[in-house]
């Protein structure tokens, strides 16, 4: 019986190869056996899409398919079972895997790429003090990390360097492994992916031309820099394997607790402790800043308990800007535990009438 495969596909005649192979990839997707288990027609729809594709993806297939028609013995279209499918099968995936791009398969997972010889990335932890988080600062560190070897200037050989194609992938960087009727690529790990071995490698290195040596750097801390916060050294990490690309450093930040101030994101919050004569007659107080100076604070008359004044700009430097949080003040009102008879007295005389004391439920 004669197939067109053109409507197996459901394309037309004139399709170019792009629209063919987006076409076979949807519907290879909605037929394919691991999403419709147990179900006989999508097997044998999944195989229909899988010989129409193998025909039309082949411009000699295609042309001589659209001259003469359909001829099952003229192709490489297996007879058996599900399981029989043979070479040709696998390279119908291969050729859809290398055209999605990105790395994905068929069915939008993505493919382990090649490895990167780029240097790792590197983390160090650093703690500093709540003024240096306000003020910025220069801090110098110790690393030790795989470095460019000084023997073989990184290159990993000392003298000019001999590659040889690995004997395992044969010079591909990627070995296939068939997984039932998929064929699955993987990096090499003979090689890392790189196709090729040193022949004459450096010995203190090994051929990877990078060592581990110890480092000092200086860090720049930046005013306004955050607890948790990590700063990017780029460059800085690990070096690259044969002259590639370093990794980076990123310095994680800590900020010390501080015996005076509290940080609340940009602000800064500071608890007080008047005497209770200052919050009934009110005063002026000198509080202190971050930045090292002081600022009066007028204490209204009857000030409350627990209650809180702003003092704006006077907070935390705002990083990557040039203006400041806000402080806090928390009033405590310190009420004596011991008076004198005298000093009672007065307090009665002050504050009680002749009156019964009422009670407020607020």
């Amino acid at each position: 019986m004669s197939k067109n495969f053109y409507e197996v596909l459901g394309v037309s005649k004139t399709a170019t190869d792009d629209e063919i192979k987006n076409a076979y990839r949807n519907l290879a997707m909605k037929y394919h056996p691991d999403k419709n288990q147990g179900d006989k027609e999508s097997e044998k729809k999944f195989k229909e899409i899988n010989e129409a594709y193998e025909y039309l993806k082949d411009p000699q297939k295609r042309n001589m398919y659209d001259r003469g028609g359909y001829n099952k013995n003229a192709g490489s279209y297996h007879h058996g079972g599900f399981d029989g499918f043979g070479e040709g099968f696998s390279n119908i995936f291969d050729d859809i895997f290398s055209g999605f791009g990105m790395g994905e398969d068929i069915f939008g997972n993505r493919r382990q790429p090649q490895q990167k010889t780029k240097g790792s990335d590197l983390l160090y932890n650093m703690t500093i003090t709540l003024e240096e988080a306000f003020k910025g600062a220069k801090k110098d560190i110790t690393i030790t990390a795989l470095s460019k070897c000084d023997d073989c200037s990184g290159k990993g050989a000392k003298e000019d360097i001999k590659y040889k194609n690995c004997h395992t992938c044969q010079g591909k960087g990627k070995i296939k492994q068939r997984a039932g009727f998929f064929s699955i690529e993987q990096v090499c790990n003979s090689c890392n992916g790189e196709g090729k071995y040193i022949e004459n490698p450096c010995k203190s290195c090994k051929g990877s031309g990078r060592a581990n040596k110890k480092r000092v750097l200086t860090v720049d801390i930046p005013a306004g820099v955050q607890d948790g916060m990590r700063i990017r050294i780029s460059g800085q990490g690990e070096a690259g394997i044969r002259g590639n690309n370093n990794g980076d450093l990123f310095i994680g930040i800590s900020i010390s607790n501080h015996k005076v101030f509290f940080r609340d994101a940009d602000d800064l919050i500071i608890k007080i402790t008047i005497p209770m004569i200052v919050a009934v007659l009110g005063d002026k107080i000198e509080i202190p800043c971050i930045d090292g100076e002081s600022i009066e604070l007028k204490i209204p008359n009857g000030t409350q308990n627990l209650q809180r004044f702003r003092v704006k700009s006077k907070g935390m430097c705002i990083l990557n800007s040039k203006t400041r949080g806000d402080l806090y003040i928390d009033v405590n009102i310190s009420i004596p535990s011991s008076l004198t008879d005298k000093q009672k007295e007065a307090l009665k005389t002050l504050f009680l009438t002749t009156e019964k004391v009422k009670i407020n439920y607020n």
